[in-house]
């Protein structure tokens, strides 16, 4: 899936923000399902960025996919529960990684298993060893 990344930026409100590809939304698309759907047997690591998605991925977790972004969409959560019922939630360690597992856990702890994974302040799984990430995993 295509990561999101500007094309071209938006000079009229002045804030360097950019534009996204016409057609393109974030909210309906869960970076990395397309390979993580052969490996649902071990359900799905959820991550917030796709290089979150990479390192996980590196460090031997073929069913990570990324949201690319903090918040769950509906057609995001729609795309999650029609592949599994199990999920392993593996957020930064911040404000918004700790409000995206509240919000996950809100919507999805009726009909599906979560793990939650508690980084520590200012930790982003992007940034950690193969180790490390194994072991909180594990």
């Amino acid at each position: 899936a295509y990561a999101g990344r500007a094309v071209k930026e938006d000079p009229s409100d002045g804030t360097g923000k950019y534009r996204l590809p016409e057609g393109f939304k974030k909210s309906f698309v869960l970076f990395n399902l397309h390979r993580a759907k052969e490996h649902l047997e071990r359900g799905l690591v959820l991550v917030e960025g796709f290089f979150d998605c990479i390192k996980v991925y590196q460090a031997g977790f073929p069913n990570v996919v990324a949201l690319m972004g903090s918040t769950l969409s509906d057609q995001q959560e729609q795309l999650l529960v029609a592949h599994t019922d199990r999920f392993a939630l593996m957020f930064d360690g911040d404000d918004a990684g700790n409000k995206c597992l509240r919000d996950f856990y809100g919507r999805l702890r009726r009909r599906t298993y979560l793990r939650e994974i508690h980084l520590e302040s200012g930790e982003q799984p992007d940034r950690l060893g193969e180790d490390r990430i194994r072991k909180l995993l594990s």
